[in-house]
């Protein structure tokens, strides 16, 4: 179990259920609902919000790759 699965197992089903929509709209690049900002001194990573939690991926020629997915700390960005 890799350590994002871990994440969502812990979670509420609501909760879980709504970061994996998420999740399934940033595959498909349907950033126009969601809360994305570009984290700065960075290069195209950026982060999505989702209550307290935290989605950080990077977009790289259509391709994304989901770096973390964290409740919000200081340690979180």
């Amino acid at each position: 179990m890799n350590k994002i699965e871990k994440f969502l197992s812990k979670l509420s089903v609501d909760e879980r259920n709504k970061i994996r929509a998420v999740l399934g709209k940033v595959a498909r690049l349907d950033f126009k609902t969601l809360d994305i900002k570009k984290l700065k001194g960075e290069v195209n990573l950026y982060r999505v919000r989702v209550g307290s939690v935290r989605i950080i991926f990077t977009v790289d020629n259509k391709d994304v790759f989901i770096h973390t997915v964290e409740r919000r700390s200081d340690n979180t960005y």
